[in-house]
């Protein structure tokens, strides 16, 4: 009898345990993936410098593109464009693989006018390609643009480049904060 007893303990132990380990399970399969963007908040960059980690990319003379006090939901800092008559970018790229997915997300604010967009560039040799673009609405609150990219074969490139962009600027300014590359 004593055994039965025993027995019937383990099992119902036996069972609780695979029921609490199922539980946990599908939470490590679905943990959300690291940012791949070191420096994706601004948040220990100095105010008026280049952000640490990007390059900016100056297709107008007197543009201006620099970390600026506030950001995106109580964040202390972002980046900032202003004066890009012709156009202005933030790049920063990652090395990738070909058929890898990634989600690129990130948040900006514009005041003034210009046309200003989030995109998603390949380098072969010499010659860049677009892979997407989003573009965001200029009514001063803060707008969140999302690509999904999946990694073309190995002749197109291996690194990924995001430009945060801005063009056709004559006023105003545009600030871009919580960037975010992450692997699907």
């Amino acid at each position: 009898m004593d055994n039965v007893k025993t027995f019937n303990l383990i099992a119902k132990q036996a069972v609780f345990f695979v029921a609490v380990i199922g539980l946990f399970i599908p939470m490590a399969f679905s943990a959300e993936q690291p940012n791949l963007v070191k420096n994706n908040s601004f948040e220990n960059d100095t105010v008026g410098n280049l952000p640490a980690d990007y390059v900016q990319y100056l297709g107008t003379v007197g543009a201006v593109l620099a970390v600026d006090n506030g950001g995106y939901n109580g964040s202390l800092k972002s980046a900032k464009i202003s004066g890009a008559a012709n156009e202005a970018a933030y790049l920063y790229t990652i090395n990738v693989l070909p058929g890898e997915k990634y989600k690129v997300e990130s948040f900006c604010k514009q005041i003034g006018d210009g046309t200003v967009s989030m995109q998603i560039f390949w380098k072969k040799g010499d010659t860049w390609t677009c892979y997407d673009s989003k573009t965001y609405s200029g009514d001063g609150d803060w707008k969140k643009a999302v690509i999904d990219v999946t990694v073309p074969d190995a002749t197109v490139t291996t690194t990924l480049t995001l430009r945060l962009h801005v063009e056709k600027q004559t006023s105003g300014t545009v600030w871009f904060d919580n960037v975010s590359v992450q692997k699907n």
